[in-house]
This record gives C-alpha cells, structure tokens and sequence, in this order.
C-alpha cells in the first residue's frame, strides 16, 4: 500500500533531479534526493505518520513490530544523521548530518516517469516548473544542494526475502528558499593565497577590496 505525503521547510543535500543517472553502466536510471529534515518538526512528525500507516495497511495488525525491524536493519527510508557514513577524507561525520533526520528518496524513470520539479521565482514568489533544457537565471531559486523547499513523496512497505522494508518515491520536488551551500567554508583571503604562492600582488589590481 502507498501513503502519498508532503513534506514542508526542509532542506535538500546530494541531487538528481533535471535527469536521472545510473548508480553504475548497465542499471536502471533514478532520480534521486537526499533531504534533511529537522527532528520532531511537522515534517518529521508527517514522515513518522505516513511509514506508520504504511507499514500497517502493509501489516495489519503487526505494523510496530515491522517498523522496528526495518530500523534495526536500515530497510527504512527515513534515518537519524548520526546513522550516516562519515566523510572519507576526513573519518567525520559532514555538520549536516548532525541533529538532523535524513530522509532517502529516489525514483525510478523506467517504472515511474519523469521527476516534476519546480524552483520558485524571487520576483513573483510564483512556482516555475522546469527540466534540464531550462535556462536558471538569478530570479529562480536554484536546484541546489543546500537550498530549502518541499517534497511530494510516496511511502510503501514490501517485503525482500520475508523482510520488511519501508521505502520512499519522490514525485516531485520544489526549491523555494536559498540556504548555504552545504559543505562550504569561508574562501581564502588574497593575502593568505599570495603567502601560499610565494608570490606579490600588483597595487590596485585586487576586485575584492581586500
């Protein structure tokens, strides 16, 4: 059975959103969207329902227990950041896993279709819909990792080899607020690129006023 749902004010990490991609040659293409969700906000609380209701309309009668069995196992798409793998470069866990929920999501377009995706325009606050032959001019919000929107998701339980997994479909997906890059820090200033150089700078030719 499949709970259809809409998350709201979360935030987006690793995207393949304007055309699907191989995981490796010769596999299915997917859409994919990793979203960051913070604990115990409506949108968690929606995301916890809909596996809930999925889980039991898949399990009369035993949903609890199979939601448990799925966490314990990682077969659920929703999980705590801190369940993440860590950077590896650095052994760490990236900041935004951190206090964070992380919802998986992909979609197949084989078996599914083309990913609706929609950027809000800055001057009109209208929803612009979008593909990858779309020019993104400095009025959308960009399909970025690190901006914020919605998401339009279906949850649905099966099971593989008599173990049940809880999984999720994007529909579609919307970006409709800026945020940080994800991963970014603060760009080197010139004086610590020349002192990396070992080199000088040529008086009234800096464009950052530095």
């Amino acid at each position: 059975m499949h709970r259809n749902v809409t998350l709201n004010n979360v935030r987006f990490n690793w995207l393949t959103v304007l055309e699907p991609s191989a995981f490796k040659p010769g596999d299915p293409l997917r859409y994919r969207a990793e979203v960051l969700i913070e604990p115990d906000s409506e949108a968690d609380k929606v995301l916890m329902d809909a596996i809930k209701s999925a889980a039991e309309e898949k399990w009369p009668g035993k949903s609890d227990g199979h939601v448990k069995s799925a966490q314990i196992n990682r077969k659920v798409c929703r999980k705590l950041g801190t369940e993440m793998p860590p950077n590896k470069d650095t052994g760490e866990l990236p900041s935004h896993y951190q206090d964070a929920v992380v919802l998986s999501t992909g979609r197949s377009f084989d078996r599914d279709g083309s990913l609706r995706v929609f950027c809000r325009r800055k001057s009109t606050g209208k929803l612009v819909e979008i593909d990858k032959d779309t020019t993104i001019d400095d009025d959308l919000v960009r399909p970025v990792p690190g901006n914020f929107g919605k998401v339009l998701v279906t949850i649905w339980g099966w099971e593989h080899s008599g173990a049940p997994q809880l999984n999720c479909t994007l529909e579609s997906i919307a970006f409709t607020v800026e945020g940080d890059p994800l991963g970014s820090k603060a760009p080197l200033k010139t004086e610590a690129i020349l002192d990396a150089f070992g080199e000088e700078l040529e008086e009234g030719t800096n464009p950052f006023g530095e």
